[in-house]
């Protein structure tokens, strides 16, 4: 079974929320999992420190992945790092959206997916996808099994992170601290 787990910019930012998902991973190697994310609040830092949007999202979004690598591998687990921006794997055409599905490759066995929401623009440029479009992207052609939503704590009228609202498709949403099954 292949888990797609959401990091919202939210979650992401909580280092107790962290802390929490780390250990829960760890009780994840026998799934096969894959992990979507953002720059998150890391990009509104980069782009108080001069830097256009554009380059902002790009840049922070690189470090997230590294930094979720490293982490990750504190609690044990091995990860690659996965932009749909190298090697042409993702790219935007006057068509939609394109997968080189050959560049994808297959799962590793106890290898954890970081994936970020970078593809390659128009212009042939690095640019972002929205985090809910990133991650049907990933849920289709990974494939995820299961898509795993964190709710939000403390927010009653609507609990679903603002980046996955517009998401139409099935996942299940679950308590941060749970494990994602």
């Amino acid at each position: 079974m292949t888990l797609l787990l959401v990091l919202d910019a939210a979650h992401a930012a909580s280092p107790l929320f962290m802390k929490a998902f780390g250990q829960a991973l760890q009780g994840l190697k026998t799934y096969q999992v894959a992990i979507v994310h953002t720059g998150g609040a890391y990009t509104e830092q980069l782009i108080q420190t001069g830097l256009m949007r554009r380059e902002a999202e790009v840049r922070a979004q690189r470090e997230t992945n590294r930094k979720l690598i490293t982490w990750l591998a504190d609690y044990g687990l091995a990860c690659s790092g996965l932009h749909g921006d190298q090697r042409g794997l993702v790219r935007r055409t006057p068509t939609g959206i394109q997968v080189n599905a050959l560049a994808l490759g297959p799962a590793h066995a106890g290898v954890v997916r970081i994936c970020s929401t970078l593809i390659v623009g128009a212009d042939g440029g690095s640019e972002p996808l929205p985090l809910a479009e990133a991650v049907r992207l990933w849920e289709t052609h990974l494939p995820a099994d299961q898509v795993v939503v964190y709710r939000l704590t403390g927010d009653a009228g609507n609990p679903v992170p603002e980046e996955m609202r517009a998401y139409a498709h099935p996942y299940r949403l679950t308590d941060p601290f749970q494990t994602a099954v």
